[in-house]
């Protein structure tokens, strides 16, 4: 019986920054005078003059604050009940809480003058935990490695955030930067406080084996729960698989001594998607002053609350399933100096999560994520390396990589041809309309082919059918 305890923490915090100043300067203007002849701030008051007094800027905001920290931290206990048989607990947390004050001065300088001025003040606070208990039982029979893990964990994410402002201060002394309708126009007040919070509750277990570092083989599976989805749909199962083969140690390839590692390996798995905002399940409503506050007596100085839909909630939303297969190899040849590692890979989407726009009879509330599409992806990704000494500590490595990649829409949900515009989408990529519309008995499909390239490319070849990339990683000198 032996028992484990540790922990660690990080702390950080800081003020502003420079506020942006950096990337205006790159933008303004360069004829635009620090002040003009009568020792005002200069701007851009010309016809055709575009950009900022940037120093104004600076100088305006020099007493405008912002502040805030961060606490991350772990605790965790370990005990070995017998050999081989071990169980964790830990406890992790993550705090962050942010303030600022910012007063905005008038700017009669610029292209657009502003003569008002303003005062906004906020916080947030930000408390995510999460609480992982394992069980592990590690056993080796003579050539016959087993590990077998199950264990059970829960995160919850909180934040709230309040804001305030008011507009046409008497005074743009720093003392009186409260908010306070004594001290500015009370008919501008805003205030305003949001929140949400979001929980997930897993259950898994993954079991490992190896035999005489030969045949290896894993499976795992999970079951998640999250808040961000309706009652009904609030859980997802997903299991995952691979096989290993390591030819290389087989006793028929004892006599081919050119090959140093070879292995096979394949696999494939489900995974889930729950990205999406928490509440996303539930319709929401709010209203202001502005918008749904209203003088519906007719009394002429008096308003009576009122309230509109300003979030369409999705109770039928559900978790997103990403499946995934492969198949590949790992070999390193020639005295461990050539290294090649092939994949062949295809990722199914099904149920994409996504916020689809609704037509403007909706109105003006924000719609909910949805369910909205089948996606699939297919790829080829190829790594040779050459790793060599020429003669004492001087030496060198060069790599080379080449890598195909295809998205395809294989359906879209109910009635609608399409759900994103032509150009670029952060979550699907580039979009390149290829095909009509392929109807089907019970479905309308939409095939298209989407470009979303690795951010680490440097070189493309010409296009082709399929987008084909090639990349020069690394050449070093050792």
């Amino acid at each position: 019986f032996r028992l484990r305890m540790g922990g660690n923490d990080s702390v950080a915090g800081g003020n502003q920054d420079e506020q942006g100043v950096m990337h205006g300067l790159a933008a303004s203007n360069p004829i635009i005078p620090v002040y003009d002849i009568q020792g005002n701030f200069g701007g851009a008051r010309a016809n055709g003059v575009q950009g900022n007094n940037e120093y104004a800027r600076l100088y305006r905001n020099k007493d405008n604050e912002f502040n805030g920290y961060r606490i991350l931290g772990n605790l965790y206990s370990e005990v070995e009940i017998i050999e081989g048989l071990t169980a964790r607990t830990s406890f992790g947390v993550d705090f962050s809480h942010g303030w600022s004050k910012s007063f905005r001065y008038p700017e009669p300088e610029t292209a657009q003058p502003d003569f008002t001025n303003g005062f906004s003040e906020n916080w947030n606070r930000n408390y995510n935990w999460t609480w992982t208990n394992t069980l592990k039982y590690n056993k080796t029979i003579n050539s016959h490695e087993f590990q077998v893990l199950a264990g059970y964990e829960a995160i919850k994410n909180t934040r709230r955030s309040i804001n305030g402002s008011f507009a046409q201060y008497v005074t743009q002394d720093p003392n009186a930067w409260y908010l306070n309708g004594a001290l500015a126009d009370p008919d501008t007040r805003s205030i305003s406080s949001t929140g949400a919070f979001s929980s997930l509750a897993s259950f898994f277990a993954k079991g490992d084996y190896t035999f005489d570092d030969k045949y290896i083989a894993s499976v795992t599976v999970r079951r998640d729960g999250s808040s961000n989805f309706g009652e009904a749909y609030r859980y997802g199962t997903f299991p995952a698989g691979s096989l290993g083969w390591r030819i290389s140690s087989e006793s028929f390839m004892s006599s081919v001594t050119w090959i140093n590692d070879l292995k096979i390996r394949a696999g494939y798995g489900i995974t889930g998607n729950q990205a999406i905002p928490a509440g996303n399940a539930f319709d929401r409503f709010g209203g202001g002053t502005g918008s749904t506050f209203y003088d519906i007596n007719g009394t002429q100085n008096s308003i009576v609350t009122g309230y509109a839909l300003v979030n369409r909630g999705n109770p039928d939303g559900r978790w997103e399933e990403n499946t995934s297969s492969n198949i590949g190899f790992d070999a390193t040849l020639l005295d461990n100096k050539l290294g090649i590692v092939l994949d062949v890979w295809q990722r199914e989407v099904d149920g994409l999560l996504y916020q689809a726009s609704l037509p403007g009879a909706a109105g003006v509330a924000v719609p909910a994520f949805v369910n909205i599409a089948g996606m699939e992806n297919k790829g080829i990704d190829l790594q040779v390396s050459w790793d060599d000494y020429v003669s004492g500590d001087f030496g060198y490595n060069l790599s080379f990589n080449l890598s195909t990649y295809r998205n395809q829409l294989t359906e879209i949900d109910g009635d609608a041809t399409s759900f994103i515009p032509g150009g670029f989408d952060s979550r699907i990529g580039i979009v390149k309309w290829v095909s009509p519309l392929v109807h089907s008995m019970d479905t309308i499909q939409m095939v298209i082919l989407i470009h979303k390239p690795k951010q680490t490319r440097q070189f493309n070849l010409a296009p082709l059918p399929v987008e084909l990339n090639l990349l020069i990683v690394t050449v070093t000198v050792k």
